[in-house]
């Protein structure tokens, strides 16, 4: 690529991407945004950005507008502008600088800078117009980070409100990206297309897709093998940080001169991170394990190549729980074709894909965004901090979850980091300080409670575990704490201190009533996780956490387990029972009283105990679900009482009430009303068993207000409160067409059982003699006889009488006549007499 501007150094290497950068530049000039769609290896991240920094400087040499490329890894900041400064015979902080938490080289000369998404957010909460923002390009958008999303929606909202004259443009580049959902959310927008410059890939599949217990050895045997058949250097790509360290164990025995392996993820400290993408040395060849931080805007020189797993790790928020757990999940297909292309940037190459050729159909066609499963309470904190109080105050590319909204927005009221207004929410002094630690909300309620105390040290190694935990910092904190640190969780501490000493500190520790300074801050960030002891079993203590969640921990049957604890972390267990406690640190009631004073509550509650079969009324104080003292009291409303009350009948099914057998006959009979009334005409309520116990409160209520016990349950007259739910006229009524009683040709009444479905009438047959139609009841019904012998027994069912005579009577006259020939057994039925006597008595 050959540039105009004398400035700009000449390069000589031909990229796909070239081809299309005066059609993007035209897009771009003309509609403001635009859409590069571009193959691995086109050159898109190398070259673009300088193209456009090229028109920048040439339409104005001397202004101050700047250009910002936006990138998903603090490692792809550093390493892309460090690429671009050296294409134009510069180091970084020139025209070309980065910029990321702790670590920026820009200068007034830049006018290029590489920033991570977080920055961008930053910088749009000090300047919401970003006035000397002349382009924002969106590199390797299809990850869908939260940051990304919410980054797009608030430049969109930043063109509308403050840029209507002289939009942002802005720029979206992926190599696998859903255009046409994009292209329909930026409309209009053109989408560019550029070719690859991928060299030719030869895919490997497996027989068959190994299980979880196969998976180990198989990717073991892959490496080997890829080893053993191909040259140059090898990247294998594993869902998360464990099994990377399990793989690197079983390839130790590979590892000599000629070979070395090198780890790749997030927590790695920059410097070991860029250590494993560096070249090997001449004549050697290198195994990188990565995640799929290795996916997108990573370069690793020699790499011809790819062992992929199809796994990666992805972090979703249960709404249920409101904890945010790791799982493993399967690759997409976009995820799939990025993987692969890492193995032909440079040269030909080699992908060996860890599943059958048949899966990889069925692999989805791209993973699902971050917005969609993610804890969004950072991202309601950078809302607030844009000045925009809902998230219906943008547009979105995928609408965030009102659940998951709400629930965020709970949190950081119990973080004190959000107030809710009469207009809407608004940011507290802490939720401001929270923002500016550049942490999680919960971390960055840990550093401020920290700094606010005077706990900087202890508070920036507590989160260095937190965020960079090892297999010996698992479980107690109060003991990791007092362990050596990690090369990485000991730069991060360093990188925390400074962020904390801009921190207020109000008062120190000393002054307080605390006892376990460790454990207080912990519940200040984690204040829904505190949890009470319940149950101690062999070998494990039930919790219960103040959201209402049950955990088990692990603990040695011969010694008490604490009291109360603050979980941090726990482990989902596949039998779907109690979560495992992963970190936590025990704390005492004291303690947890001084760090969530905010939260306790002291109200009046009422429940019914089964066992004793009574209301019990009481005066608590409590954290959410957990009790921590509780004291009968006697003065609490009516309307609880009922309410607790219903509860119970509810829960029951309303079997603590009298249901006699007049009650559930009467119900049957309006039931039957109610259903086969017409539809466009029913007077009838429907008392169905679900209406009664779903509107308890509604029908019942008024009656239990001096109710105290299960007797005074039972002594409710139910029959006549219920009979009191129709008018005298509808009473009326359904005495009329669903009797009690029914009389037949002998002169007799029989009670028709309403209970059965349909109807039933139990009658001796000798009753029914003439009697051809069966009677019907309500809107309709045919009840169904049941034709009884002398003795009482059944003898035949029907609901047509007629049709008995004339065929089944023969057979019952035949049969039943020798056994009761005192009874009359004419030939003709229908025009018998019908009679409950014998013939002698006749």
């Amino acid at each position: 690529m050959s540039y105009s501007n004398p400035t700009f150094r000449l390069i000589t290497v031909e990229l796909p991407v070239q081809s299309v950068l005066t059609e993007l530049y035209t897009a771009l000039c003309q509609h403001q945004r635009a859409i590069l769609v571009a193959p691995p290896g086109a050159g898109k991240t190398t070259q673009v950005p300088l193209f456009l920094l090229q028109q920048l400087q040439q339409q104005d040499p001397h202004g101050s507008k700047r250009i910002l490329l936006l990138e998903p890894r603090r490692l792809a900041v550093k390493n892309t502008a460090e690429f671009l400064a050296q294409q134009l015979g510069e180091r970084t902080g020139k025209r070309v600088g980065y910029r990321m938490r702790q670590d920026s080289r820009v200068s007034a000369k830049t006018r290029l800078e590489v920033i991570t998404e977080g920055v961008l957010l930053r910088l749009l909460q000090a300047d919401p117009s970003l006035d000397n923002i002349h382009t924002i390009i969106f590199d390797e958008f299809h990850e869908r980070s939260l940051t990304a999303d919410l980054g797009l929606s608030l430049c969109l909202q930043t063109n509308q409100l403050f840029r209507d004259e002289i939009p942002i443009q802005l720029l979206i580049m992926s190599a696998t990206l859903d255009t046409d959902k994009l292209a329909d959310f930026l409309a209009p927008v053109p989408v560019i297309v550029s070719k690859g410059r991928q060299y030719p890939i030869d895919y490997h599949y497996l027989a068959r897709t190994p299980t979880p217990q196969q998976r180990l050895t198989t990717w073991q045997q892959s490496v080997e093998q890829a080893l053993a058949d191909q040259e140059g250097s090898i990247l294998v790509f594993l869902a998360g940080q464990g099994d990377i360290q399990r793989l690197l164990q079983q390839l130790q025995h590979l590892i000599s001169d000629q070979l070395s392996i090198y780890p790749l993820y997030g927590r790695l400290t920059l410097a070991e991170q860029r250590q494993a993408i560096a070249p090997a040395p001449k004549g050697q060849r290198k195994i990188v394990l990565a995640t799929n931080i290795a996916e997108t805007s990573l370069t690793i020189e020699g790499i011809n190549c790819v062992i992929d797993t199809g796994l990666y790790k992805q972090a979703i928020f249960e709404t249920g729980s409101g904890l945010t757990r790791l799982h493993t999940r399967t690759i997409s297909q976009a995820s799939a074709k990025q993987r692969a292309g890492r193995a032909g940037r440079l040269q030909a190459g080699h992908c060996y894909r860890q599943w059958s050729q048949s899966h990889q159909q069925a692999l989805a066609a791209q993973n699902q965004p971050a917005i969609k499963q993610s804890d969004l309470s950072a991202l309601v904190l950078q809302l607030l901090a844009c000045g925009y109080g809902h998230m219906d105050e943008l547009t979105w590319l995928d609408q965030p979850s009102p659940g998951a909204w709400q629930q965020a927005v709970q949190l950081l009221i119990k973080l004190q980091a959000i107030e809710p207004l009469s207009h809407g929410l608004a940011l507290t002094s802490q939720g401001q300080q929270l923002i500016k630690t550049g942490l999680e909300p919960r971390l960055g309620k840990l550093l401020v409670t920290g700094a606010k105390y005077g706990l900087v040290n202890l508070t920036c190694q507590l989160i260095s575990i937190l965020e960079h935990p090892t297999q010996t910092t698992r479980t107690d904190l109060s003991q990791a704490i007092k362990l050596d640190r990690t090369k990485t969780q000991k730069q991060l501490a360093m990188q925390l201190q400074a962020v904390a000493k801009r921190l207020p500190e109000v008062n120190s520790l000393a002054a307080t009533k605390i006892s376990q300074p460790l454990a207080y801050i912990m519940a200040t960030a984690w204040p829904d996780r505190i949890a009470q002891k319940q149950q101690q079993q062999t070998n494990s203590v039930n919790y219960k956490l103040a959201n209402g969640r049950g955990v088990q921990l692990s603990w040695p049957s011969q010694q008490p387990a604490p009291e109360y604890l603050v979980v941090s972390n726990t482990q989902a267990q596949q039998d779907h029972s109690r979560d495992i406690v992963v970190s936590y640190i025990a704390i005492t009631q004291a303690d947890i009283t001084l760090a969530v004073a905010h939260l306790l509550e002291q109200r009046a509650i009422c429940h019914w105990n089964a066992k004793t079969d009574r209301l019990e009324l009481s005066q608590i104080i409590g954290l959410g679900t957990l009790v921590f003292a509780q004291q009968p009291n006697k003065s609490i409303a009516k309307a609880t009482k009922v309410s607790a009350i219903c509860d119970f009948l509810q829960s029951s099914d309303l079997a603590g009430l009298d249901w006699s057998k007049e009650l559930l006959q009467w119900l049957s009979r309006i039931r039957l009303l109610y259903k086969s009334a017409p539809a466009d005409n029913n007077p009838w309520p429907d008392l169905s068993q679900q209406w009664l116990v779903d509107q308890v409160n509604t029908w019942l209520g008024p009656y239990l207000l001096d109710i105290n016990s299960g007797k005074d349950l039972k002594r409710l007259d139910l029959l006549s409160i219920i009979q009191n739910m129709l008018d005298y006229p509808l009473q009326q009524k359904m005495l009329n067409l669903a009797p009690s009683r029914l009389r037949v040709p002998s002169g007799n009444s029989y009670q028709i059982d309403y209970t059965s479905e349909p109807p039933v009438l139990a009658v001796k047959l000798q009753e029914l003699f003439g009697l051809e139609e069966v009677p019907k009841v309500a809107h309709g019904v045919s009840v169904q006889i049941h034709l009884l012998s002398p003795a009482g027994r059944p003898l035949q069912i029907t609901q047509d009488l007629a049709h008995f005579w004339r065929h089944s009577y023969k057979e019952v006259k035949k049969e039943m006549q020798g056994r009761y020939p005192k009874h009359p057994w004419p030939d003709d039925p229908l025009n018998g007499v019908a009679t409950a006597k014998t013939k002698n008595r006749r």
